[in-house]
């Protein structure tokens, strides 16, 4: 029986900004984005945060300033902004916010990329929030050694101390991360900083590599968040036949989180299949497996539309079902990324989003 006051799986929903509607006008694009002050001036605050509402009423912890292209638009001054905006919510699941170093630009200075993430962790935790370290695209685009991984991960750990969450992104998501943690730099990062990293955020759409590196980090107890939108059913499971028993329990802060051999969640998808998924967590609470791969089939389906490649476009179908749903009054994104899909993409998400009764 699952203890008291404790979710049967941890999740986290990667957020979207909402723009106004006279956003419309705006050449902003891809190619040629708008610079922080004009891109202010276009969020629509108050729908942003009542994307955020509805997420928590659904059980959602908000998952905030995480998504790779979102993030890249916001940059730190806006995130900041919108992180101080989602603490002041006071949401009843609480947040998790990522810690990047964007104030060095290209430098690949161990202490300046250091001092730049803890400044941006020690923002988010003043604001109630929890710590994920953003990937460092600089050092993978330097291909920097598994040692100066090694030597700046483990810096941030000792000074943002426990709990943070190490996001695992990859080059699916983010080309530019080819190189990201070489070697054998992310399993000596974990297993060096075990008290300060309790957890993972693995988002390589690799879900046998996902399983592998769950069971490593078990006996330590430290979890997987899977970021894996293209197969989250069945790791959120266990496997696609069996429900993963709980075998003890952890704090990530004072949050006490479930362990075994299962994912937890922080997934994009989440912003627009919350209410759906959150119903059917009591088939995991009563080792239903195949009564959660059932509800979870055309959830899944839909997802892996919004997924498909280029995998970091998947923030134009969020917008778009938002608003079929009513949620905001238009699709657009920052930058307009919606222009990034096509129409033939859009109704196929229409129908897939019926079928799965997301609209």
């Amino acid at each position: 029986m699952l203890a008291k006051g404790v979710a049967v799986r941890w999740c986290c929903a990667a957020a979207h900004v909402v723009v106004h509607d006279n956003y419309a006008g705006v050449a902003h694009s891809a190619a040629r984005p708008g610079g922080t002050a004009e891109l202010a001036a276009h969020i629509d605050w108050a729908g942003t945060a009542r994307v955020r509402t509805r997420l928590a009423d659904a059980g959602m912890t908000i998952a905030e300033a995480m998504d790779t292209a979102q993030r890249q638009s916001l940059g730190w001054p806006l995130a900041k902004e919108l992180i101080a905006r989602t603490a002041a919510q006071n949401l009843q699941h609480g947040f998790v916010a990522g810690a990047g170093a964007e104030q060095v630009g290209d430098s690949v200075q161990v202490a300046r990329i250091v001092d730049a993430v803890v400044e941006q962790g020690r923002w988010i935790r003043a604001h109630g929030g929890e710590v994920a370290l953003l990937p460092l695209t600089t050092l993978a685009l330097a291909q920097a050694s598994e040692a100066t991984y090694c030597e700046v991960f483990g810096a941030i750990a000792r000074e943002l101390g426990a709990p943070l969450i190490l996001h695992r992104l990859g080059a699916v998501f983010q080309p530019q991360l080819r190189h990201d943690f070489p070697g054998d730099s992310f399993q000596r990062i974990l297993k060096d900083h075990a008290d300060s990293i309790r957890a993972v955020k693995w988002s390589l759409l690799d879900p046998e590599a996902e399983v592998a590196l769950r069971r490593e980090l078990l006996p330590r107890e430290q979890f997987v968040l899977t970021g894996d939108d293209w197969n989250f059913p069945a790791l959120m499971c266990g496997t696609a036949q069996q429900v993963g028993a709980i075998t003890g329990f952890t704090h990530f802060g004072a949050r006490r989180v479930a362990l075994g051999d299962f994912s937890h969640a922080l997934l994009g998808v989440l912003d627009v299949i919350a209410a759906p998924l959150s119903s059917a967590l009591h088939c995991l609470q009563t080792n239903d497996a195949v009564g959660w791969m059932a509800r979870m089939a055309p959830l899944e389906a839909l997802s892996r539309k919004l997924f498909e490649p280029p995998v970091g476009d998947y923030k134009a179908g969020i917008a778009y079902l938002s608003c079929l749903n009513g949620w905001q009054s238009n699709p657009m994104l920052l930058n307009h990324q919606e222009l990034q899909r096509d129409a033939a993409h859009y109704a196929a998400l229409r129908a897939l989003a019926a079928a799965a009764r997301v609209t």
